[in-house]
């Protein structure tokens, strides 16, 4: 690619989400199920109907979502290493996983127990994992 088709591509994307950054706040997912579940939603929205703004709201979720598994896998390991009682995180997500099929099974988790919609987002995230991936 030449520097001038780079250069291009860059200006169209700087000029294409600059707005999104500009004018809307980013939501804080971390907060509760309810801003989760509002703002992933749009997962489900079929690609020829994505806005910019879907694309932020689904990759703020995919990002929430993996940096939130890695960090657990991450905590468990470094409790196994340091010969602390680790306990167990309670759940045991297979390989195969994507990362939409997460976020489906934290969205339904958050649909099938709307009293704790208000919790934060983090605690919801453990017992959807919990309830559809038990370890065996």
């Amino acid at each position: 690619m030449s520097t001038s088709t780079r250069l291009l591509a860059f200006l169209f994307l700087f000029n294409t989400f600059l707005p999104i950054y500009a004018t809307d706040e980013i939501p804080d997912i971390a907060e509760s199920g309810a801003v989760f579940a509002e703002t992933c939603t749009s997962i489900d929205k079929a690609q020829v109907n994505f806005r910019s703004r879907d694309l932020l709201n689904v990759g703020t979720c995919a990002g929430y979502v993996k940096g939130f598994s890695d960090a657990m896998n991450v905590s468990y390991i470094n409790s196994v290493q340091q010969k602390k009682d680790p306990g167990r995180i309670g759940y045991c997500i297979p390989d195969n996983s994507s990362m939409k099929q997460l976020i489906h099974v934290v969205l339904k988790y958050i649909k099938d127990h709307p009293e704790r919609e208000h919790e934060q987002t983090a605690a919801l995230v453990i017992s959807a994992f919990r309830r559809s991936f038990p370890c065996r």
